[in-house]
Protein backbone atom coordinates (compact mmCIF):
# COMPACT_ATOMS: atom_id res chain seq x y z
CA UNK A 1 0.00 0.00 0.00
CA UNK A 2 1.12 3.24 -0.98
CA UNK A 3 0.16 6.14 0.99
CA UNK A 4 0.68 9.80 -1.04
CA UNK A 5 1.68 12.57 1.26
CA UNK A 6 2.71 15.58 0.30
CA UNK A 7 6.30 15.97 -1.40
CA UNK A 8 8.83 18.59 -1.67
CA UNK A 9 8.23 21.89 -3.66
CA UNK A 10 10.64 24.04 -5.76
CA UNK A 11 9.86 27.70 -6.01
CA UNK A 12 10.90 30.04 -8.17
CA UNK A 13 12.80 33.08 -6.45
CA UNK A 14 11.81 35.85 -8.79
CA UNK A 15 7.80 34.70 -9.35
CA UNK A 16 4.76 32.23 -7.16
CA UNK A 17 5.61 29.48 -9.68
CA UNK A 18 6.06 26.30 -7.89
CA UNK A 19 6.96 22.62 -9.11
CA UNK A 20 7.92 18.88 -7.56
CA UNK A 21 10.29 18.79 -10.52
CA UNK A 22 13.45 19.96 -11.01
CA UNK A 23 13.76 20.39 -15.47
CA UNK A 24 10.39 22.31 -14.49
CA UNK A 25 11.94 24.46 -12.44
CA UNK A 26 14.73 25.30 -15.09
CA UNK A 27 12.78 25.18 -18.06
CA UNK A 28 10.65 27.72 -16.05
CA UNK A 29 13.58 30.41 -14.90
CA UNK A 30 14.41 30.49 -18.19
CA UNK A 31 11.45 32.97 -19.17
CA UNK A 32 12.88 35.17 -16.40
CA UNK A 33 16.66 35.24 -17.75
CA UNK A 34 15.93 35.65 -20.84
CA UNK A 35 14.25 38.70 -21.37
CA UNK A 36 14.18 38.64 -25.60
CA UNK A 37 10.71 38.11 -26.89
CA UNK A 38 10.77 36.13 -30.58
CA UNK A 39 7.80 37.72 -32.67
CA UNK A 40 6.14 36.30 -35.53
CA UNK A 41 6.17 37.85 -38.34
CA UNK A 42 2.65 36.88 -39.79
CA UNK A 43 0.77 37.41 -36.83
CA UNK A 44 0.67 38.76 -32.81
CA UNK A 45 2.36 35.68 -31.52
CA UNK A 46 5.24 36.01 -29.07
CA UNK A 47 7.73 33.90 -26.93
CA UNK A 48 10.51 33.65 -25.11
CA UNK A 49 11.57 30.10 -26.43
CA UNK A 50 12.55 29.54 -30.22
CA UNK A 51 10.74 25.98 -30.07
CA UNK A 52 7.53 27.80 -29.17
CA UNK A 53 7.99 29.79 -32.31
CA UNK A 54 9.46 27.13 -34.80
CA UNK A 55 6.31 24.82 -33.43
CA UNK A 56 3.76 28.16 -34.03
CA UNK A 57 5.00 28.67 -37.72
CA UNK A 58 4.54 25.22 -38.66
CA UNK A 59 0.92 24.95 -37.26
CA UNK A 60 -0.50 28.35 -37.84
CA UNK A 61 1.22 29.51 -41.18
CA UNK A 62 3.19 26.23 -42.41
CA UNK A 63 1.63 24.60 -46.07
CA UNK A 64 -0.06 20.75 -44.92
CA UNK A 65 3.07 18.48 -45.25
CA UNK A 66 1.55 15.08 -44.38
CA UNK A 67 -0.85 13.91 -46.14
CA UNK A 68 -2.81 10.22 -45.33
CA UNK A 69 -2.89 7.42 -48.17
CA UNK A 70 -6.26 6.44 -47.61
CA UNK A 71 -8.19 9.53 -47.02
CA UNK A 72 -7.97 13.06 -47.53
CA UNK A 73 -6.74 13.76 -43.80
CA UNK A 74 -3.73 16.52 -43.97
CA UNK A 75 -1.78 17.84 -40.80
CA UNK A 76 0.94 19.64 -40.29
CA UNK A 77 2.40 17.58 -37.70
CA UNK A 78 3.72 13.94 -38.47
CA UNK A 79 2.66 12.93 -34.93
CA UNK A 80 -0.51 13.57 -35.62
CA UNK A 81 -0.54 11.40 -39.09
CA UNK A 82 0.38 8.64 -37.12
CA UNK A 83 -2.35 9.07 -34.72
CA UNK A 84 -4.75 9.57 -37.34
CA UNK A 85 -3.48 6.16 -39.10
CA UNK A 86 -3.66 4.05 -36.08
CA UNK A 87 -6.74 5.35 -35.11
CA UNK A 88 -9.24 5.23 -38.24
CA UNK A 89 -7.02 2.42 -40.57
CA UNK A 90 -5.68 0.04 -38.08
CA UNK A 91 -6.79 -3.12 -37.14
CA UNK A 92 -4.45 -3.51 -34.23
CA UNK A 93 -6.00 -3.77 -31.07
CA UNK A 94 -5.10 -4.56 -27.57
CA UNK A 95 -7.85 -6.47 -26.22
CA UNK A 96 -8.61 -7.12 -22.21
CA UNK A 97 -8.47 -10.98 -21.32
CA UNK A 98 -11.40 -10.60 -18.75
CA UNK A 99 -13.99 -8.51 -20.39
CA UNK A 100 -14.77 -7.17 -23.62
CA UNK A 101 -12.79 -3.96 -23.28
CA UNK A 102 -10.29 -3.47 -26.77
CA UNK A 103 -8.54 -0.45 -27.56
CA UNK A 104 -5.55 0.48 -30.19
CA UNK A 105 -3.95 2.02 -27.41
CA UNK A 106 -1.91 -0.13 -25.47
CA UNK A 107 -1.59 2.46 -22.09
CA UNK A 108 -5.38 2.71 -22.58
CA UNK A 109 -5.33 -1.45 -21.74
CA UNK A 110 -3.15 -0.74 -19.01
CA UNK A 111 -4.73 1.63 -17.71
CA UNK A 112 -8.10 -0.24 -17.65
CA UNK A 113 -6.75 -3.51 -16.37
CA UNK A 114 -5.59 -1.49 -13.51
CA UNK A 115 -9.05 0.52 -12.74
CA UNK A 116 -11.39 -2.40 -13.29
CA UNK A 117 -10.22 -5.67 -12.31
CA UNK A 118 -7.53 -4.88 -9.50
CA UNK A 119 -9.36 -5.15 -6.50
CA UNK A 120 -6.56 -4.26 -4.10
CA UNK A 121 -6.49 -0.32 -4.20
CA UNK A 122 -3.14 0.95 -4.38
CA UNK A 123 -3.17 4.14 -3.04
CA UNK A 124 -4.75 5.15 -0.09
CA UNK A 125 -5.34 8.59 1.62
CA UNK A 126 -4.02 8.82 4.87
CA UNK A 127 -6.76 11.09 6.31
CA UNK A 128 -9.62 9.76 5.15
CA UNK A 129 -11.04 6.07 3.73
CA UNK A 130 -10.57 7.37 -0.21
CA UNK A 131 -8.86 4.70 -2.41
CA UNK A 132 -7.90 4.31 -5.91
CA UNK A 133 -5.63 2.75 -7.75
CA UNK A 134 -4.62 6.07 -9.68
CA UNK A 135 -1.79 8.05 -8.38
CA UNK A 136 -3.06 11.90 -10.15
CA UNK A 137 -6.64 10.97 -8.18
CA UNK A 138 -5.08 10.54 -5.10
CA UNK A 139 -3.16 13.46 -5.30
CA UNK A 140 -6.35 15.74 -6.79
CA UNK A 141 -8.17 14.51 -3.90
CA UNK A 142 -5.87 15.19 -1.46
CA UNK A 143 -5.10 18.56 -3.12
CA UNK A 144 -9.48 19.52 -3.05
CA UNK A 145 -10.34 17.97 0.39
CA UNK A 146 -7.59 17.97 2.48
CA UNK A 147 -5.20 20.82 1.04
CA UNK A 148 -3.22 23.02 3.18
CA UNK A 149 -3.98 26.64 3.36
CA UNK A 150 -1.21 27.23 0.63
CA UNK A 151 -3.33 28.69 -2.05
CA UNK A 152 -2.75 30.34 -5.55
CA UNK A 153 -3.15 33.74 -5.15
CA UNK A 154 -4.26 35.89 -7.64
CA UNK A 155 -2.17 39.88 -7.34
CA UNK A 156 -4.34 41.97 -8.52
CA UNK A 157 -6.89 41.06 -6.11
CA UNK A 158 -8.57 38.85 -3.38
CA UNK A 159 -8.96 35.53 -5.90
CA UNK A 160 -7.18 32.49 -4.64
CA UNK A 161 -7.14 28.97 -5.87
CA UNK A 162 -5.84 25.29 -4.88
CA UNK A 163 -5.15 24.61 -8.29
CA UNK A 164 -2.40 26.89 -10.97
CA UNK A 165 -4.58 26.20 -13.81
CA UNK A 166 -7.56 28.13 -11.92
CA UNK A 167 -5.48 31.02 -11.21
CA UNK A 168 -4.20 30.84 -14.77
CA UNK A 169 -7.65 31.36 -16.20
CA UNK A 170 -8.85 33.62 -13.70
CA UNK A 171 -6.03 36.43 -14.70
CA UNK A 172 -6.34 35.75 -18.13
CA UNK A 173 -10.15 36.55 -18.08
CA UNK A 174 -10.68 39.63 -15.56
CA UNK A 175 -7.30 40.91 -15.77
CA UNK A 176 -5.93 40.54 -19.66
CA UNK A 177 -6.53 43.28 -21.71
CA UNK A 178 -6.42 41.82 -25.01
CA UNK A 179 -9.43 40.57 -26.42
CA UNK A 180 -10.36 39.06 -29.77
CA UNK A 181 -13.12 40.37 -31.42
CA UNK A 182 -15.49 39.29 -34.26
CA UNK A 183 -15.51 40.78 -37.07
CA UNK A 184 -19.40 40.65 -38.03
CA UNK A 185 -21.10 41.39 -34.97
CA UNK A 186 -19.98 42.93 -31.09
CA UNK A 187 -19.05 39.65 -29.90
CA UNK A 188 -16.05 39.69 -27.93
CA UNK A 189 -13.51 37.19 -25.69
CA UNK A 190 -10.50 37.08 -23.59
CA UNK A 191 -9.99 33.62 -25.41
CA UNK A 192 -9.08 32.72 -29.28
CA UNK A 193 -10.89 29.55 -29.25
CA UNK A 194 -14.05 31.06 -28.10
CA UNK A 195 -13.60 33.17 -31.50
CA UNK A 196 -12.97 30.58 -33.64
CA UNK A 197 -15.84 28.56 -32.68
CA UNK A 198 -18.14 31.47 -32.33
CA UNK A 199 -17.09 32.76 -36.11
CA UNK A 200 -17.32 29.27 -37.28
CA UNK A 201 -20.83 28.30 -35.89
CA UNK A 202 -22.57 31.45 -37.18
CA UNK A 203 -20.84 33.71 -39.72
CA UNK A 204 -19.13 31.12 -41.61
CA UNK A 205 -15.04 30.67 -42.15
CA UNK A 206 -14.72 33.42 -44.58
CA UNK A 207 -13.38 36.52 -41.90
CA UNK A 208 -11.15 34.08 -39.93
CA UNK A 209 -7.35 33.23 -41.01
CA UNK A 210 -7.34 29.56 -39.16
CA UNK A 211 -10.35 28.37 -40.78
CA UNK A 212 -9.84 30.33 -44.39
CA UNK A 213 -10.43 27.36 -46.05
CA UNK A 214 -13.35 25.58 -43.92
CA UNK A 215 -16.57 25.06 -46.02
CA UNK A 216 -19.70 23.17 -44.43
CA UNK A 217 -19.55 19.34 -43.72
CA UNK A 218 -22.41 17.83 -45.15
CA UNK A 219 -23.47 14.19 -44.24
CA UNK A 220 -24.00 12.17 -47.28
CA UNK A 221 -26.84 10.13 -46.35
CA UNK A 222 -28.75 12.59 -45.33
CA UNK A 223 -29.56 16.29 -44.92
CA UNK A 224 -27.28 16.93 -41.88
CA UNK A 225 -24.74 19.83 -42.14
CA UNK A 226 -21.87 21.27 -39.92
CA UNK A 227 -19.47 23.67 -40.01
CA UNK A 228 -18.03 21.87 -37.64
CA UNK A 229 -16.16 18.42 -38.28
CA UNK A 230 -16.16 16.90 -34.82
CA UNK A 231 -20.11 17.22 -34.93
CA UNK A 232 -20.09 15.31 -38.36
CA UNK A 233 -17.72 12.40 -37.36
CA UNK A 234 -20.64 11.87 -33.64
CA UNK A 235 -23.84 12.42 -36.20
CA UNK A 236 -22.53 9.79 -38.49
CA UNK A 237 -21.86 7.41 -35.54
CA UNK A 238 -24.78 8.56 -33.78
CA UNK A 239 -27.31 7.77 -36.81
CA UNK A 240 -25.91 5.99 -39.45
CA UNK A 241 -23.20 4.08 -37.71
CA UNK A 242 -23.94 -0.02 -37.88
CA UNK A 243 -21.35 -0.88 -34.76
CA UNK A 244 -23.43 -1.01 -32.06
CA UNK A 245 -21.82 -1.22 -28.01
CA UNK A 246 -23.57 -3.20 -25.91
CA UNK A 247 -23.97 -3.77 -22.23
CA UNK A 248 -23.36 -6.97 -20.67
CA UNK A 249 -25.23 -6.50 -17.64
CA UNK A 250 -28.11 -5.25 -19.23
CA UNK A 251 -30.23 -4.22 -22.57
CA UNK A 252 -28.54 -0.89 -22.80
CA UNK A 253 -26.77 -0.16 -26.12
CA UNK A 254 -25.36 2.57 -27.38
CA UNK A 255 -23.38 3.93 -30.85
CA UNK A 256 -20.74 5.85 -28.54
CA UNK A 257 -18.61 3.96 -26.79
CA UNK A 258 -18.45 6.69 -24.42
CA UNK A 259 -22.33 6.67 -23.54
CA UNK A 260 -21.32 2.80 -22.86
CA UNK A 261 -18.62 3.89 -20.63
CA UNK A 262 -20.78 6.56 -18.56
CA UNK A 263 -23.50 3.82 -18.40
CA UNK A 264 -21.57 1.15 -16.89
CA UNK A 265 -19.84 3.38 -14.10
CA UNK A 266 -23.16 5.00 -13.44
CA UNK A 267 -25.52 1.77 -13.38
CA UNK A 268 -23.09 -1.20 -12.48
CA UNK A 269 -20.22 0.46 -11.58
CA UNK A 270 -19.52 -0.62 -7.33
CA UNK A 271 -17.07 2.28 -7.08
CA UNK A 272 -18.82 5.00 -5.16
CA UNK A 273 -18.28 8.48 -3.85
CA UNK A 274 -19.47 9.21 -0.51
CA UNK A 275 -20.16 12.99 1.31
CA UNK A 276 -17.93 12.79 4.63
CA UNK A 277 -20.82 15.52 6.12
CA UNK A 278 -24.26 13.55 5.25
CA UNK A 279 -25.15 10.73 3.40
CA UNK A 280 -25.30 11.23 0.02
CA UNK A 281 -23.68 9.19 -2.51
CA UNK A 282 -22.89 9.00 -5.99
CA UNK A 283 -20.97 7.23 -8.61
CA UNK A 284 -20.28 10.53 -10.39
CA UNK A 285 -16.77 12.12 -8.88
CA UNK A 286 -18.27 15.92 -10.23
CA UNK A 287 -21.59 15.04 -8.34
CA UNK A 288 -19.97 14.63 -5.11
CA UNK A 289 -17.72 18.14 -5.97
CA UNK A 290 -20.29 19.96 -6.38
CA UNK A 291 -22.55 18.58 -3.78
CA UNK A 292 -20.01 19.36 -1.12
CA UNK A 293 -19.88 22.82 -2.97
CA UNK A 294 -23.76 23.29 -2.61
CA UNK A 295 -24.62 22.16 0.93
CA UNK A 296 -21.84 22.31 2.55
CA UNK A 297 -19.43 24.96 1.16
CA UNK A 298 -19.58 28.26 2.87
CA UNK A 299 -17.92 30.39 0.05
CA UNK A 300 -20.21 32.12 -2.18
CA UNK A 301 -20.43 34.26 -5.38
CA UNK A 302 -22.33 36.98 -5.07
CA UNK A 303 -23.90 39.03 -8.29
CA UNK A 304 -22.65 42.99 -8.23
CA UNK A 305 -25.73 44.02 -9.66
CA UNK A 306 -28.29 42.42 -7.53
CA UNK A 307 -28.86 40.21 -4.65
CA UNK A 308 -28.75 36.84 -6.74
CA UNK A 309 -26.53 34.32 -4.51
CA UNK A 310 -25.11 31.04 -5.09
CA UNK A 311 -22.37 28.41 -4.50
CA UNK A 312 -21.19 27.54 -8.21
CA UNK A 313 -19.04 30.13 -10.06
CA UNK A 314 -20.91 28.74 -13.14
CA UNK A 315 -23.88 29.65 -12.09
CA UNK A 316 -22.91 33.07 -11.59
CA UNK A 317 -21.36 33.71 -14.67
CA UNK A 318 -25.15 32.33 -16.10
CA UNK A 319 -27.22 34.36 -13.88
CA UNK A 320 -24.83 37.95 -15.27
CA UNK A 321 -24.63 36.95 -19.03
CA UNK A 322 -28.71 35.96 -18.61
CA UNK A 323 -30.03 38.68 -16.45
CA UNK A 324 -27.47 42.01 -17.24
CA UNK A 325 -25.46 41.08 -19.87
CA UNK A 326 -25.94 43.72 -22.47
CA UNK A 327 -25.69 41.71 -25.93
CA UNK A 328 -28.18 39.65 -27.57
CA UNK A 329 -27.86 36.89 -30.40
CA UNK A 330 -30.15 36.71 -33.03
CA UNK A 331 -31.93 33.97 -35.16
CA UNK A 332 -31.01 34.72 -38.68
CA UNK A 333 -34.73 33.10 -39.46
CA UNK A 334 -36.74 34.68 -37.00
CA UNK A 335 -37.43 37.25 -34.60
CA UNK A 336 -35.62 35.09 -32.00
CA UNK A 337 -33.05 36.52 -29.47
CA UNK A 338 -31.49 35.27 -26.42
CA UNK A 339 -28.25 35.60 -23.96
CA UNK A 340 -27.08 32.84 -24.35
CA UNK A 341 -25.36 30.75 -27.42
CA UNK A 342 -26.66 27.24 -26.54
CA UNK A 343 -30.00 28.27 -26.35
CA UNK A 344 -30.04 29.49 -29.88
CA UNK A 345 -28.27 26.67 -31.19
CA UNK A 346 -31.05 24.55 -29.69
CA UNK A 347 -33.96 26.97 -31.09
CA UNK A 348 -32.26 27.05 -34.53
CA UNK A 349 -32.58 22.87 -34.61
CA UNK A 350 -36.21 22.64 -32.86
CA UNK A 351 -37.71 25.19 -34.84
CA UNK A 352 -35.77 25.33 -38.14
CA UNK A 353 -34.17 22.26 -38.23
CA UNK A 354 -35.22 19.77 -40.58
CA UNK A 355 -33.62 16.41 -38.99
CA UNK A 356 -35.85 14.37 -37.11
CA UNK A 357 -35.48 11.44 -34.50
CA UNK A 358 -37.55 8.98 -34.64
CA UNK A 359 -38.45 6.10 -32.05
CA UNK A 360 -38.27 2.49 -33.49
CA UNK A 361 -41.06 1.30 -31.04
CA UNK A 362 -43.75 3.77 -32.37
CA UNK A 363 -44.76 6.85 -33.91
CA UNK A 364 -43.03 9.69 -31.66
CA UNK A 365 -40.03 11.78 -33.44
CA UNK A 366 -38.77 15.07 -32.58
CA UNK A 367 -35.61 16.89 -33.24
CA UNK A 368 -33.81 16.80 -30.26
CA UNK A 369 -31.72 13.99 -29.58
CA UNK A 370 -31.99 14.18 -25.80
CA UNK A 371 -35.73 13.99 -25.89
CA UNK A 372 -35.84 10.77 -27.93
CA UNK A 373 -33.78 9.14 -25.07
CA UNK A 374 -35.84 10.52 -22.46
CA UNK A 375 -39.02 8.98 -24.46
CA UNK A 376 -37.82 5.63 -24.72
CA UNK A 377 -36.42 5.70 -21.14
CA UNK A 378 -39.85 6.60 -20.05
CA UNK A 379 -42.40 4.81 -22.35
CA UNK A 380 -40.50 2.06 -23.54
CA UNK A 381 -37.77 1.44 -20.59
CA UNK A 382 -38.21 -1.40 -18.23
CA UNK A 383 -36.02 0.11 -15.12
CA UNK A 384 -38.04 1.49 -12.36
CA UNK A 385 -36.49 3.74 -9.35
CA UNK A 386 -38.05 3.52 -6.25
CA UNK A 387 -38.35 5.78 -3.16
CA UNK A 388 -37.98 4.65 -0.11
CA UNK A 389 -39.68 6.37 2.24
CA UNK A 390 -42.78 5.72 0.29
CA UNK A 391 -44.77 3.77 -2.57
CA UNK A 392 -43.51 6.51 -5.33
CA UNK A 393 -41.81 5.00 -8.74
CA UNK A 394 -40.51 6.70 -11.41
CA UNK A 395 -38.13 5.67 -15.53
CA UNK A 396 -35.92 8.65 -14.64
CA UNK A 397 -33.49 9.14 -11.72
CA UNK A 398 -33.99 12.91 -11.39
CA UNK A 399 -37.40 12.66 -10.54
CA UNK A 400 -36.93 10.89 -7.87
CA UNK A 401 -34.21 12.68 -6.88
CA UNK A 402 -36.73 15.76 -6.86
CA UNK A 403 -39.54 13.80 -5.17
CA UNK A 404 -36.78 12.94 -2.17
CA UNK A 405 -36.07 16.64 -2.15
CA UNK A 406 -39.37 18.12 -2.51
CA UNK A 407 -40.99 15.93 -0.29
CA UNK A 408 -38.75 14.07 2.11
CA UNK A 409 -36.12 16.38 2.13
CA UNK A 410 -35.53 18.66 6.04
CA UNK A 411 -34.21 21.57 4.08
CA UNK A 412 -36.74 24.53 3.73
CA UNK A 413 -36.22 27.44 1.14
CA UNK A 414 -38.12 30.77 2.75
CA UNK A 415 -39.57 33.62 0.98
CA UNK A 416 -38.55 36.95 2.59
CA UNK A 417 -41.57 39.21 1.67
CA UNK A 418 -43.93 36.97 2.91
CA UNK A 419 -43.98 33.52 5.05
CA UNK A 420 -44.42 31.20 2.09
CA UNK A 421 -42.22 28.15 3.03
CA UNK A 422 -41.52 25.45 0.37
CA UNK A 423 -38.70 22.43 0.27
CA UNK A 424 -38.19 22.58 -3.87
CA UNK A 425 -35.85 25.99 -4.68
CA UNK A 426 -37.76 26.28 -8.16
CA UNK A 427 -40.90 26.73 -6.20
CA UNK A 428 -39.61 29.44 -3.87
CA UNK A 429 -38.48 31.25 -7.47
CA UNK A 430 -41.74 30.67 -9.56
CA UNK A 431 -43.40 32.11 -6.20
CA UNK A 432 -41.14 35.41 -5.85
CA UNK A 433 -42.12 35.90 -9.99
CA UNK A 434 -45.94 35.42 -9.53
CA UNK A 435 -46.50 37.19 -6.55
CA UNK A 436 -43.39 39.61 -5.97
CA UNK A 437 -41.81 39.91 -9.19
CA UNK A 438 -42.46 43.42 -11.15
CA UNK A 439 -40.69 42.48 -14.19
CA UNK A 440 -42.79 41.57 -17.67
CA UNK A 441 -42.51 39.97 -20.91
CA UNK A 442 -44.30 42.22 -23.29
CA UNK A 443 -46.04 41.26 -26.64
CA UNK A 444 -44.49 43.67 -29.65
CA UNK A 445 -47.82 43.47 -31.46
CA UNK A 446 -50.55 43.56 -29.06
CA UNK A 447 -51.17 44.48 -24.86
CA UNK A 448 -50.24 41.09 -23.46
CA UNK A 449 -48.38 40.61 -21.09
CA UNK A 450 -46.44 38.32 -18.75
CA UNK A 451 -44.12 37.10 -16.03
CA UNK A 452 -43.61 34.01 -17.68
CA UNK A 453 -40.94 33.98 -21.17
CA UNK A 454 -43.05 30.43 -22.47
CA UNK A 455 -45.78 32.21 -22.35
CA UNK A 456 -45.18 34.71 -24.15
CA UNK A 457 -43.50 33.02 -26.68
CA UNK A 458 -46.93 30.72 -27.12
CA UNK A 459 -48.56 33.91 -26.93
CA UNK A 460 -47.06 35.13 -30.09
CA UNK A 461 -47.71 32.05 -32.16
CA UNK A 462 -51.55 33.64 -32.53
CA UNK A 463 -50.09 35.80 -34.24
CA UNK A 464 -47.86 34.15 -36.67
CA UNK A 465 -51.03 31.59 -36.95
CA UNK A 466 -53.10 34.38 -37.66
CA UNK A 467 -50.78 35.96 -40.62
CA UNK A 468 -50.41 32.60 -42.15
Amino acid sequence: MKLCQGSKKLKCTQCNYVTKLKYNLLRHTKVHDDPVELKCFQCNFTTKRKQGLLKHVKVHHGPAEFKCLQCNFTTKEKGCLRRHVKVYHSSEKFKCAQCDYATKWKHNLLQHIKVHHYAFKEFKCVQCSYATNRKDSLLGHITAYHGSEELFKCTQCNYAAKWKRNLLQHTKVHHNSQEFKCLQCDFTTNWKHNLFAHTTVFHGSENFERVEDLDEFKCLQCNFTTKLKIYLMNHMKAHHGSKEFKCLQCTFTTKLKRYLMKHVKVRHGSEEFKCLQCNFTTKVKIYLMNHVKVHHGSKEFKCVECNFTTKLKQYLMRHVKVHHGPEKLKCAQCSYTTKLEMYLIRHVKVHHGSEQFKCTQCKFTTKLETYLIRHVKVHHGSEEFKCTQCSFTTKVKQCLSRHVKDLHGSEEFKCIQCSFTTKAKQCLSRHVIVHHGSAEFKCAQCNYATKWKPNLFRHTKVHYNSVV
